[in-house]
C-alpha cells in the first residue's frame, strides 16, 4: 500500500515537472516572439515614416493607428483559437463583459496599449529592438519597488542585488550607442522605453485580480487586444483631429490598405503578438508567474538574433555594439536575481 502511495506521488511530481517544462518552453517562444513582432511592426512603421515629413509627435499617431490595426488582428485569431481549441463560443464573451471584475484589464489596457506597447515599438524605430528590450527588464524592477511601496510586500537583499545589476545593465548598455544612429533618435528611443515599462508595471499590477478569476485567453482577446486596438485607434483619431492632421492620418490609413506588403507586415506584426500574448498569459499557469516572467523578460538576448535575421532580410538596419551585447546578458541576469534564486530558475522539483 505504502509502495502504491509512493508511486503515485511519483506520477504527481513528474506530471508536474512535465507541465513545468512546457511552460517554461512557452516562455521562451513568447519571448521570441515578443521581438518578432516588434521587429514587424517597426518594418511596417519606417514605410509609413518615409512618406511624411513629419516629427515625433505625428510619428506617434502614425504608430498608434497602425498598432490598433494589430492588435484587432491579435484579438480576432486568439478568439478563433479559443473556439477551436477550447470550444470557447463567440457569445462567451458578452457573458465576459458582465463579470466586473473583468473590466479592470480594460483600464490595464488603455495603460499597455496606447501608452506601454505604442511606446516600445516607437522606441524601436529609434534605438533598435536590443536597447529598447534592455530598457523593458526594469518594469520587473518597477513591480517590485511598486509592491514594496503600495502592497507592502516584503523585499529581499537578493532583490536588490538585482535590482542594481539590471540599472547596471541598462547603464552598459546605453553607455555607447550604434554610429549609424543619431543621438536624438537613439535617447529619445531610450526614453519612450522607460515609459514603456513604467507602463507595463501599472498594467501587470492593474490586471492581476481579473486574471485569477477569469480565463486568461478570453481576457486577452477581448480586453488586451480587440479593447487595446480600440482605444488606439481612438486616441489615434482624436489626436490627428486635434493637432490638424487629419489628412496625414487618412492618407496614411489609406495607403496601409492599399499597399499589401505593408499589409503583410502589419498581419505578421498580429499573428506573432498573438502567440506572445497567448503563451505569454498561458505559461504562468504551467510554470508560475516567477519562472515564466524570468523567461519573458530574456528578450534583450533573443533581440541580437532576431535582429540579425531582419538586416538580412532586408526589412530593418539593425546594429549593437559590443557594450549592447553584454548589457543585454547582465540585465538578464539581474533579472534573475530579483525574482528568485538562480538556482532555483531551473529546480522543477520545487513547484
Amino acid at each position: 500500500m505504502q509502495k502504491n502511495n509512493l508511486t503515485a506521488q511519483q506520477k504527481y511530481a513528474d506530471r508536474k515537472i512535465k507541465f513545468a517544462m512546457l511552460g517554461m518552453g512557452m516562455a521562451f517562444i513568447s519571448a521570441i516572439c515578443l521581438v518578432t513582432f516588434q521587429n514587424f511592426n517597426a518594418s511596417a512603421q519606417n514605410i509609413v515614416y518615409a512618406l511624411y515629413d513629419t516629427g515625433p509627435t505625428t510619428n506617434f499617431m502614425l504608430c498608434l493607428m497602425l498598432l490598433s490595426l494589430c492588435e484587432c488582428t491579435c484579438g480576432i485569431i486568439v478568439m478563433i483559437f479559443s473556439k477551436v481549441k477550447n470550444g470557447i463560443p463567440f457569445v462567451e464573451y458578452k457573458r465576459l463583459w458582465k463579470v466586473k471584475s473583468s473590466r479592470t484589464v480594460l483600464i490595464s489596457a488603455l495603460v499597455a496599449g496606447p501608452i506601454a506597447t505604442a511606446c516600445t515599438v516607437s522606441a524601436v524605430t529609434y534605438a533598435g529592438s536590443t536597447y529598447v528590450n534592455i530598457i523593458l527588464t526594469l518594469t520587473v524592477v518597477f513591480i517590485a519597488i511598486g509592491g514594496r511601496i503600495f502592497l507592502k510586500e516584503n523585499t529581499s537583499a537578493r532583490m536588490y542585488l538585482g535590482i542594481v545589476i539590471v540599472f547596471a545593465g541598462c547603464a552598459i548598455a546605453s553607455w555607447s550607442k550604434p554610429e549609424a544612429i543619431e543621438s536624438a533618435a537613439f535617447y529619445l528611443g531610450i526614453a519612450l522605453a522607460l515609459a514603456a515599462a513604467l507602463g507595463f508595471a501599472v498594467e501587470a499590477i492593474i490586471s492581476t485580480h481579473a486574471m485569477d478569476v477569469s480565463d486568461t485567453l478570453e481576457l486577452c482577446a477581448m480586453y488586451r487586444a480587440i479593447g487595446g486596438a480600440v482605444l488606439e485607434f481612438s486616441i489615434a483619431l482624436i489626436f490627428a483631429a486635434v493637432t490638424g492632421n487629419l489628412d496625414i492620418f487618412t492618407q496614411a490609413l489609406s495607403f496601409v490598405f492599399h499597399t499589401p506588403f505593408v499589409m503583410l507586415l502589419l498581419f505578421m506584426t498580429g499573428v506573432f503578438m498573438s502567440l506572445q500574448y497567448g503563451l505569454g498569459y498561458t505559461c504562468f499557469n504551467y510554470c508560475g508567474a516567477t519562472r515564466g516572467n524570468v523567461i519573458i523578460y530574456t528578450t534583450p538576448v533573443w533581440s541580437i538574433p532576431v535582429g540579425i535575421v531582419f538586416t538580412k532580410m532586408g526589412l530593418l538596419s539593425y546594429e549593437v555594439t559590443t557594450l549592447g551585447i553584454i548589457g543585454a546578458f547582465v540585465v538578464v541576469v539581474g533579472v534573475i536575481v530579483v525574482n528568485c534564486k538562480p538556482s532555483e530558475l531551473f529546480n522543477l522539483r520545487k513547484m
